[in-house]
């Protein structure tokens, strides 16, 4: 049994009987000999290892480096898992955004060539529309519902996908697990996990958790995965263990609250081999060394005297902190007017910067054919974006929380087609998943996320095993502001998740940085 039940125990395959599991190795080397699979057409050699190992194990959480395929290497471990026949279902949970940029493309382009299977996309199952039924959509075929991580919470005593609990599944995969695994108290699951508890699956199902950043940057965050990953009828009060392999303190949230935090880790080395037993995990610089490694450039910027006066302002402000820290980060930005929407046509030092670049690469008077992701994370700054590169003659397109699946889509391959005259996309920090954008050769960061997982989403939608270029990336840091303070932080913070991650395996993640300034220093 692939159980977590006592703290010293490593979870092991789970096979109820060796000639089962004879069998599927059986089909898995059956299926890798075929001449006209996912498998022996469509990946490299690195991918085609991760889904070997998915199939012969049938539960693991997948954490290959953003940018590796992943969704190929699930496709193909499905396939060699003998899975895409009739009478066979498989339920794949992601983000909205990776449904149909992501897995319905892929789905298409890989798998319906050469299987004959039924795809039903019930990403959009909301509860504020009307829902989806599932059960009258099947055929005799294999069935591959797509559906959303909101699709799955349990909303009073149902799924939000009605009869979503009454198919049961060969297969469940959980795109993007970071974002919906994580649980630190069993007493308090989310919706999401009352629903995930609530779907039915078939003896020997194959359960794969897909994130490049499993973390988070806290490694208590993928508790949850194990407990995905272990099957989920056994029982599942495991705060224990937590408090066994973590150092746990209390922590008072108001006078009357006090809530336990988990701390630092015990044991790195029981959790390096619990990572070897359940997680496959692979960097670019191990397995495809003739991807150029990212190059990075921080600039540093000094504002406007209209934007040191506004940021000086709002320190004197009786704001909270959170209000302070956004406020403080999109002057850094931009000016704002008194309304609080950014000023197009104000003093801005980064637009000043970005424009410069622009033109000597010639992107402002048509010389010169290059593509470029520019990154923030707020959308009325995208926005601002948008019209300030207009007045200055250059198209760019905004993919963020209000663009719509065909929007998406329509965005992603314009900018991907050379020949279109789309040189610009401006991307929201919410939208690094799901989006290949790889005709570009530099990321500007006009402001970074608190986040280093959420950067690296974001830097890899440009540096992927699809395209083998230099990337660079482009940090635009304002001096004496709060983004001396970010880089600082989030650098430490990589640092760590990442000694945990990959540092055993002997892989260097760590970027060089700037020097970190204190702003009372400055």
């Amino acid at each position: 049994m692939n159980t977590l039940t006592t703290q010293t125990s490593v979870p092991t395959m789970m096979t109820s009987s060796a000639a089962h599991a004879s069998s599927l190795m059986r089909s898995v080397d059956a299926t890798m000999t075929s001449t006209k699979t996912i498998y022996s057409e469509v990946l490299f050699d690195y991918q085609k290892l991760a889904a070997e190992r998915i199939a012969k194990q049938r539960s693991i959480l997948l954490a290959d480096q953003p940018g590796l395929g992943k969704t190929l290497e699930v496709l193909s471990a499905l396939e060699l898992a003998d899975l895409y026949r009739i009478g066979k279902n498989i339920l794949i949970i992601t983000p909205i955004i990776n449904a149909q940029t992501a897995w319905i493309d892929s789905i298409k382009r890989f798998v319906e060539p050469r299987y004959d299977v039924n795809v039903l996309d019930i990403s959009k199952g909301s509860v504020h529309d009307k829902r989806a039924v599932l059960s009258d959509n099947l055929t005799g075929l294999c069935n591959i519902v797509v559906a959303n991580h909101n699709a799955i919470d349990l909303v009073g005593h149902a799924n939000r996908v009605d009869t979503l609990d009454l198919v049961s599944f060969d297969a469940i995969v959980i795109d993007e697990s970071h974002m919906v695994l994580p649980i630190r108290d069993h007493r308090k699951r989310t919706n999401f996990w009352h629903g995930l508890l609530k779907i039915r699956f078939n003896d020997y199902c194959m359960r794969v958790a897909i994130s490049g950043t499993p973390d988070r940057g806290k490694l208590e965050n993928r508790y949850g995965t194990w407990l995905f990953l272990d099957p989920w009828s056994t029982p599942t009060n495991r705060w224990h263990w937590l408090e066994q392999n973590f150092h746990m303190y209390e922590q008072k949230v108001s006078r009357s609250h006090t809530v336990k935090m988990v701390g630092t880790m015990k044991d790195k080395a029981k959790w390096a081999q619990l990572d070897e037993q359940m997680m496959i995990r692979r960097t670019k610089n191990e397995v495809l060394q003739e991807l150029p490694p990212k190059r990075y450039v921080d600039v540093e910027l000094q504002l406007s005297e209209k934007q040191i006066k506004d940021y000086i302002k709002i320190k004197d402000e009786d704001l909270e902190p959170m209000v302070f820290a956004t406020r403080a980060r999109q002057l850094a930005d931009c000016q704002w007017d008194k309304n609080w929407e950014p000023w197009v046509g104000g003093k801005s030092a980064k637009l000043d910067w970005l424009v410069e670049w622009l033109d000597s690469r010639g992107y402002i008077d048509g010389s010169l054919d290059g593509k470029v992701v520019i990154a923030s994370q707020f959308s009325k700054v995208l926005h601002w974006l948008q019209a300030e590169l207009k007045s200055k003659g250059i198209e760019a397109e905004i993919l963020d929380g209000d663009a719509s699946g065909p929007q998406r889509i329509s965005i992603q391959e314009r900018f991907q087609d050379t020949a279109n005259p789309l040189r610009v996309v401006l991307l929201s920090g919410q939208m690094g998943v799901g989006i290949t954008l790889d005709a570009a050769d530099d990321l500007i960061m006009f402001d970074s996320p608190y986040d280093p997982d959420r950067i690296e989403q974001i830097e890899d939608r440009i540096h992927r095993a699809s395209n083998m270029h230099n990337v660079t990336i482009w940090n635009l840091i304002a001096k004496a502001t709060i983004d001396q303070i970010i880089v600082g932080k989030v650098s430490k913070r990589y640092k760590v998740t990442r000694q945990m991650l990959d540092g055993a395996r002997g892989i260097n993640f760590e970027r060089e940085v700037m020097q970190k300034l204190s702003v009372s220093a400055e």
